[in-house]
C-alpha cells in the first residue's frame, strides 16, 4: 500500500492547475485578510517541542485488506527519530520493529503545510468552525504545477493557526487527495489526524485512471504527547557524550 509520508513528501509528479477562486460574496474581505496576515506572522513564529514523544495508530485499507498499526515516536531537538511499530492488528509486537533517521523539520509540522502568496493565490471563503474553533476558510491554488499543493486553508480566529488544510499529491505510482488537522497540546500546535486517499496510477506516464484500477485509505491519528527535558542519546542509537573529567579540578 502506499505510504502517506511518501504521498505528503512527493515531488515527482506535477500536478495540473486548478481553476481561478472566486471570493464567497459574504466573506468579509477585511476580516479574513487581516487573519491571512496573522497566520503569515504566526507560522515561522510557531513555538515548537524540543523533545516529544508521541503515539500513533495508522490505518491503511485498500480493496483487499485493511492494516492497522500502532506507533511510538520519539523526536529530540537535534532532529534525530526513533519509530517503534508497537503492534499491528491489535497484536502487540514481541520485538517492536524500530526505524531511526534524522530530519530537520517533522513531516507532519504545521510549517510543512505554509500558505504563503509567493507560491499560492489566496481568497476567503467564509467563516467556518471546525472541531469548536471559530475561523475563516480559504480557496487556495497553486500558481505553477507542482507534485504537492494545499488547495483548502482553514485558520483558527483566535491563534491564526491552521485548524484544517486540504491538499493533492502525486507520484509516479498514485494521485492522492488527503487533509490534515491541527490543534493546540501542551502549549504547542500540533496535529491530530493525516488522511490520504490514493488513486494508483497505471504507469508513470499515465494520467489518474479513470475509473482508477484501485484506490487506498491511509489514516494517522495522533495522540498520548509528551514532551520530556530530553530523552537519552541511546533511544536513537547514539553513543552519549562523556561527561568532562572533573578529576584534577580542586575542590572547594
Amino acid at each position: 500500500m502506499p505510504n502517506i509520508a511518501a504521498v505528503v513528501a512527493a515531488v515527482a509528479l506535477a500536478l495540473p492547475q486548478a481553476a481561478s477562486v472566486v471570493p464567497s460574496a459574504d466573506t468579509s474581505a477585511s476580516a479574513a485578510d487581516a487573519l491571512y496576515a496573522r497566520y503569515r506572522i504566526a507560522i515561522p513564529s510557531m513555538k515548537q517541542p524540543a523533545n516529544m514523544v508521541v503515539e500513533y495508530t495508522q490505518t491503511r485499507s485498500g480493496p483487499l485488506r485493511v492494516v492497522t498499526e500502532n506507533h511510538r515516536l520519539y523526536r529530540d531537538a537535534d532532529g534525530h527519530e526513533r519509530n517503534e511499530t508497537t503492534a499491528i492488528n491489535g497484536v502487540p509486537a514481541t520485538r517492536p520493529r524500530v526505524s531511526i533517521y534524522t530530519r530537520a523539520t517533522w513531516t507532519y509540522s504545521a510549517d510543512k503545510f505554509l500558505v504563503d502568496t509567493d507560491s499560492y493565490q489566496v481568497a476567503p471563503r467564509g467563516p467556518v468552525n471546525v472541531n469548536g474553533r471559530k475561523g475563516y476558510a480559504f480557496a487556495v491554488v497553486m500558481k505553477e504545477a507542482t507534485a504537492f499543493a494545499v488547495t483548502d486553508l482553514e485558520i483558527d480566529a483566535r491563534t491564526a493557526l491552521p485548524v484544517l488544510e486540504r491538499f493533492v499529491a502525486g507520484t509516479p505510482t498514485c494521485s492522492a487527495t488527503g487533509s490534515i488537522e491541527f490543534g493546540p497540546v501542551g502549549g504547542y500546535w500540533l496535529p491530530k489526524i493525516v488522511s490520504v486517499t490514493c488513486a494508483v496510477v497505471a504507469s508513470p506516464d499515465a494520467a489518474v485512471l479513470s475509473p482508477p484500477a484501485a484506490s487506498y485509505r491511509d489514516t494517522i491519528r495522533f495522540s498520548s504527547y509528551s514532551f520530556p527535558n530530553a530523552i537519552p542519546a541511546q533511544v536513537f542509537g547514539l553513543s552519549p557524550t562523556p561527561a568532562p573529567d572533573t578529576s584534577g579540578t580542586p575542590r572547594r
